[in-house]
C-alpha cells in the first residue's frame, strides 16, 4: 500500500497461487501457502454452512444460529 497519496497502477498482493509468474517478493514459502489455503477453505465452509441456516431460516426451519463460526 502507498503512503504517498499517489495511488498505484495496479494492485499488489501476495498470491497462494504457485506460478512462477508472480514477482518474488510476493510468493510465499510452501508451509504457509499451505495454512493460507487451509484457512481460505475453513472460511469458505463457514460461509457456506451459514448461506445454508439463511436458505433454511427462510424455509421457516430454525438455523444453526454461532455454532457454525470459527474461533478467531
Amino acid at each position: 500500500m502507498s503512503t504517498n497519496g499517489t495511488p498505484t497502477a495496479t494492485p499488489e498482493q501476495l498470491s497462494l497461487l504457485a506460478t512462477p509468474s508472480v514477482p518474488l517478493q510476493f510468493r510465499l514459502d510452501e508451509r504457509t501457502r499451505r495454512a493460507g489455503l487451509q484457512h481460505i477453505a475453513e472460511l469458505r465452509a463457514v460461509m457456506a454452512a451459514q448461506a445454508a441456516d439463511r436458505r433454511t431460516t427462510k424455509a421457516g426451519g430454525r438455523g444453526r444460529g454461532q455454532q457454525g463460526q470459527l474461533a478467531a
